[in-house]
């Protein structure tokens, strides 16, 4: 449904966010979630739990020394899925508009402003990720 999208269009991640949200989290997951926990938490609370898991994920992995360079498709996939391959500068590309997305600069780690929106400014130093 998705794979002939024009990626340079923006139609592409404008249709993926519509549908799981700007972290992996729609409307319709909020729904189970609620429904199996008893919660009633809104969309937007969800998304911003997950930014802030998903970045400090990215800060430890930082501060452990992993790097774009790291950032990869390849070898991830069982098998059958061996055959899955993305050129490099189809997968740099991706990556670019993926940390854009999180608000993170060019090499993947999170800006100060970052840190202070999602409100993990307290935990993380920029200075110890660098």
């Amino acid at each position: 449904m998705y794979r002939h999208a024009n990626p340079d269009s923006g139609t592409y991640s404008a249709t993926i966010e519509e549908y799981v949200g700007r972290v992996g989290i729609g409307s319709k997951h909020v729904d189970l979630i609620n429904a199996f926990f008893g919660f009633q938490f809104a969309l937007e609370k969800l998304q911003a739990a997950a930014d802030r898991i998903i970045c400090l994920e990215r800060c430890f992995n930082l501060r452990e020394g992993l790097s774009r360079a790291d950032d990869t498709l390849q070898g991830r996939f069982p098998w059958p899925f061996r055959w899955f391959y993305t050129p490099k500068q189809e997968l740099d590309g991706m990556l670019d508009k993926n940390y854009a997305l999180k608000k993170w600069d060019k090499d993947g780690v999170s800006t100060d402003e970052t840190l202070k929106h999602i409100v993990i400014d307290d935990i993380v130093q920029l200075e110890d990720l660098r």
